[in-house]
């Protein structure tokens, strides 16, 4: 069974995070001054140093270094999902040769929703246009990926614009409008399960990166999508990483 973990990647420190060390570091500040009035043994000296202002160091280090951390691990857990299962298909597969990637610029929605306009609005006989959702946490969960009819039964899509990537592109549409000013890309997790499944893709049809393009790339000045503030050299840089680990691997077995 191909069961593939995501290692949680450590970015920048929230704001959050920083608000709440500037804090502690305010609570001790004041702390040391009364300790240092009360207490004489904390002004004594090792070398040219007070025995205080080494205690600070070391504590002010250890908050800098284990909040974020720990808030972190907490509010970002793997994510853990067997993708060979979720992309089992009931018919012979085709020959994908791209990997098309949308938003759906909507700031909410699901596979259940997005097929129910596609089929009832837009009078798509097979329903969803696309082949894989991957939910924001609105009406599917944060990063989940949603598997459409069209990958079960091999059928084209209806997401490019154009008759042959629809033929030939497995399209994969995250959650969210990443086009607005005000707007915010794709959530953490949802980078996490993109990347996990154009990483199988990939790999099971052959799919180089320089094929794994955005919907804007299929006709130009058609469409923006996935937005300005999708982060597409973030994700190519990181596919770029898998790509040449997995590579190495495959040398040494």
């Amino acid at each position: 069974m191909c069961h593939i973990k995501i290692v949680i990647r450590f970015h920048r420190i929230s704001s959050s995070c920083k608000s709440l060390l500037s804090s502690l570091q305010q609570v001790f500040h004041r702390l040391s001054l009364r300790l240092l009035h009360e207490h004489p043994f904390f002004s004594r000296r090792v070398g040219p140093l007070p025995i205080f202002f080494i205690i600070a160091i070391v504590v002010t280090v250890g908050l800098a270094a284990g909040i974020p951390l720990a808030l972190l691990l907490k509010t970002h857990p793997a994510i853990d999902i067997d993708i060979k299962a979720l992309s089992h298909t009931d018919v012979a597969e085709r020959d994908w040769k791209y990997i098309v990637i949308h938003h759906s610029a909507t700031p909410e929605g699901s596979a259940v929703v997005f097929d129910d306009f596609h089929r009832n609005k837009r009078g798509w006989r097979n329903g969803l246009g696309y082949h894989f959702v991957i939910g924001n946490g609105t009406q599917s969960g944060d990063g989940e990926i949603e598997v459409g009819n069209r990958w079960i039964k091999q059928l084209s899509g209806a997401h490019a614009g154009d008759r042959y990537f629809n033929r030939n592109g497995i399209g994969i549409c995250l959650v969210g409008d990443f086009d607005k000013d005000e707007a915010e890309g794709p959530t953490e997790r949802q980078l996490e399960s993109l990347e996990m499944i154009i990483h199988h893709l990939s790999d099971r049809y052959d799919i180089p990166i320089s094929r794994v393009i955005m919907h804007k790339d299929v006709v130009e000045n058609h469409t923006a999508c996935p937005g300005k503030n999708f982060p597409e050299a973030e994700l190519r840089h990181h596919l770029r990483d898998f790509l040449v680990s997995n590579d190495a691997s495959r040398a040494q077995s």
